[in-house]
Order: C-alpha cells, then structure tokens, then sequence
C-alpha cells in the first residue's frame, strides 16, 4: 500500500463514493484467513468499489491479480446482488495494466498525481 491518505481524496477517485472502511480486514472463514484490502466504498448508486492503493515496486501482475481477488471476495462475501467495482492507484499506469483494465469489467486505474490534483 501506498502511504497515503487517499480515503481523503474520494471525490477526485469518483465523485460521490462513500466510505465504509478503510483497511478492511475480512474475517476467517473455512479456515482461510483473508487478505486486507486498502478502502472499501460505495458508490451512489449501491455498488461496492474497492481501492487499491500501489507502489512502484509491486509486478503490475500482481496488483491485477490482488485487486480482481478482492472485488470477488466483496461480491461473494458482502455485495449480494450489488454490482462491485474496483480503482488501481498507482504512480504510474504501466501497459499491462492498461491491457487488464481493457478487459476486466468494472476496473479501472488512476495515478496517484491524478487523485491528488498535481
């Protein structure tokens, strides 16, 4: 995760998301325990969106992977029949980012500049 406060920066990621947690940490289930997400919102409309907030220093396939596994598990586990959406910050927006994004329903990816206004 980034270190940054970017739940203070919702309107710039989406206007109108709302903020349900931040650093959700789901609980234990059939023995697995399950990974923590950076900020979970909803949007106007009642989707669930997940954020996901990344360094430089992490495999863009990996964050691909790492984000599409939390919007699941928000959708398994959560949303019901809500839709779930999910945001990649980054610093940078590297091509095989751009490639998921083209083809993974409901994500989409913003710099870090972009979320802040520089």
């Amino acid at each position: 995760m980034m270190d940054t406060r970017a739940w203070q920066f919702l309107d710039a990621i989406e206007p109108g998301l709302t903020l349900l947690q931040d650093r959700v940490i789901e609980k234990k289930r059939s023995g697995r325990k399950h990974r923590e997400l950076d900020i979970l919102c909803r949007d106007p409309k009642g989707a669930y969106v997940v954020v996901e907030l990344k360094r430089r220093d992490v495999k863009a396939r990996h964050i691909v992977g790492q984000i599409i596994e939390y919007m699941g598990q928000v959708k398994m586990e959560i949303a019901g029949d809500n839709k779930v959406r999910g945001y990649i910050i980054v610093g940078e927006v590297w091509p095989e980012i751009r490639f998921a994004r083209s083809i993974v329903p409901g994500l989409d990816v913003k710099t870090l500049a972009e979320v802040l206004g520089n």
